[in-house]
């Protein structure tokens, strides 16, 4: 059994049983919560992502110095034991009036912003999914493209792109991703952290056009239509990006190759389609237009 002890209250816990006693001053509201995120952050299994901050200040304001509702969903056992004096209790009714109104008005300010930020990142998806159409139609305007494929390799890649990044919009990853990109404060974006790397694990793991899916591939085969398709997905993807970033994929691919790892035969075919078909054809243009 531990104790902790400040002026106005008293904290002991003996295994998951915490109490809470003792008088409350309102000038010991700030370090009580202090105390209290350190003593259940060390002895308690919170089963919650929320932040102990946003789970203390949720507790003010629903429950000043009374009740602990929230705290029991995550202990076996509670106890609160309040001996304040009448005259601190009719302080303590009234600063939980201020603390319901102010967090309040902060979760409505939050939740607002919330929504907005979810708006954003649903709008950049779907400018993403207009992308790859784009670079799709761009890949099959060249005539190059067709001496190293057929149109029925083409036509599967078309399917492949209209499902094109669907896994953004699951669980695993939507949240994650959009408090990544999109976030509220820079705070949540700290937070979010290890979440956001096991939803780009998700998506990569379940994604093959991301070159990490095929990383441990130890031969290509270019008679294999789904594996060119994945190539191919790739390239598209990295095209679209351009066209936010304003670069070019075979750029693209020279700033990052260094860390790219994929077998020498699938890279040999990337590689040509990036510099021979797509390149090329740029260049061409741009000595027709001088």
């Amino acid at each position: 059994m531990e104790e902790t002890k400040i002026k106005g209250f008293k904290i002991t816990f003996n295994n998951s049983t915490l109490t809470i006693e003792n008088s409350y001053q309102l000038s010991d509201l700030n370090k009580m919560k202090s105390i209290l995120k350190e003593s259940l952050s060390k002895t308690i299994e919170f089963k919650t992502k929320r932040s102990l901050d946003s789970l203390m200040n949720e507790w003010i304001s629903k429950n000043i110095l009374y009740k602990l509702h929230l705290f029991r969903k995550h202990t076996t056992s509670i106890s609160f034991k309040n001996k304040t004096k009448k005259r601190y209790a009719v302080l303590y009714f009234l600063l939980s009036i201020f603390s319901k109104i102010k967090y309040g008005y902060k979760k409505i300010y939050y939740s607002y912003k919330t929504k907005k930020k979810v708006k954003q990142y649903k709008k950049y998806l779907i400018q993403h999914s207009n992308n790859i159409k784009k670079a799709y139609k761009e890949l099959i305007h060249n005539p190059n493209i067709y001496l190293i494929i057929d149109k029925e390799i083409l036509d599967k890649l078309y399917n492949r792109i209209l499902i094109h990044d669907k896994s953004k919009y699951s669980p695993e990853e939507f949240d994650a991703y959009r408090k990544n990109f999109y976030p509220i404060s820079s705070r949540e974006k700290e937070e979010n952290v290890e979440s956001f790397k096991l939803a780009w694990e998700h998506h990569w793991k379940n994604n093959p056009h991301h070159w990490e899916y095929r990383q441990n591939k130890q031969y290509f085969d270019i008679h294999n239509d789904d594996e060119v398709v994945d190539v191919l997905e790739n390239i598209i993807d990295w095209m679209a990006m351009g066209y936010q970033f304003k670069n070019k994929a075979y750029e693209y691919y020279e700033q990052n190759k260094n860390k790219i790892i994929l077998c020498d035969r699938e890279r040999a075919f990337l590689e040509h389609v990036l510099y021979n078909i797509l390149k090329d054809k740029e260049e061409n243009n741009g000595r027709k237009r001088k």
